[in-house]
């Protein structure tokens, strides 16, 4: 099963123009292979795995709210947070282990914000989740601003998927490139096998 949680927050004056793009999510995205759920507060994930989970466990979970380097929101709260340091606690650690029975052995957690896999404290991140996820789960975060626009139907399009996304296997080598050197990557690649 697939999985959208989508944070939600009352909208105000004050943050009504930057929920715009997570609002506009919740109102394109169809039902028909994904499950979406919306959160007010990370607390609340877990618990609505738990009435999804009757059914069958997360093959993928995709996180859509706002983000920055090393953090993902979820509703009115840090979902998961790093810093720099490969030795510190990851923040929302206790959350990833609530969230590890709902998922299959190899399942993927896509951090869907702006710029959760980006620099060292993205890298942090990644890696710190999948360790606390542990199995063969990968996590992924972004390298580019997020919106609305990169969705189809079922959730997170092509675009977003090859052009926005680095893993947690990959951050054990390296830092994420930025958006720009991910396209020329991806340009050179479709050059070579023309």
């Amino acid at each position: 099963m697939k999985v959208l949680a989508i944070g939600e927050r009352p909208l105000t004056r004050l943050t009504a123009l930057a929920d715009l793009d997570v609002q506009m999510l919740a109102d394109r995205v169809d039902l028909r292979d994904t499950q979406v759920i919306r959160c007010r507060r990370p607390s609340e994930l877990p618990v609505k795995l738990e009435r999804l989970g009757a059914r069958q466990l997360v093959t993928r979970l995709d996180v859509f709210d706002h983000g920055t380097e090393g953090m993902q929101m979820l509703g009115e709260g840090a979902l998961f947070a790093s810093d720099a340091m490969p030795g510190s606690k990851l923040v929302g650690l206790e959350l990833a282990l609530q969230l590890e029975p709902y998922l299959t052995d190899t399942a993927q957690l896509r951090l869907l914000g702006c710029g959760t896999g980006e620099g060292t404290t993205g890298r942090m991140l990644l890696l710190k989740l999948a360790r606390a996820l542990g199995g063969d789960r990968i996590v992924f975060g972004t390298i580019d601003r997020g919106t609305e626009v990169g969705f189809e139907c079922g959730g997170p399009g092509a675009a977003i998927e090859h052009q926005r996304l680095f893993s947690s296997v990959a951050a054990i080598d390296t830092e994420a490139p930025r958006a720009r050197r991910r396209l020329e990557n991806m340009q050179a690649i479709v050059a070579a096998l023309r």
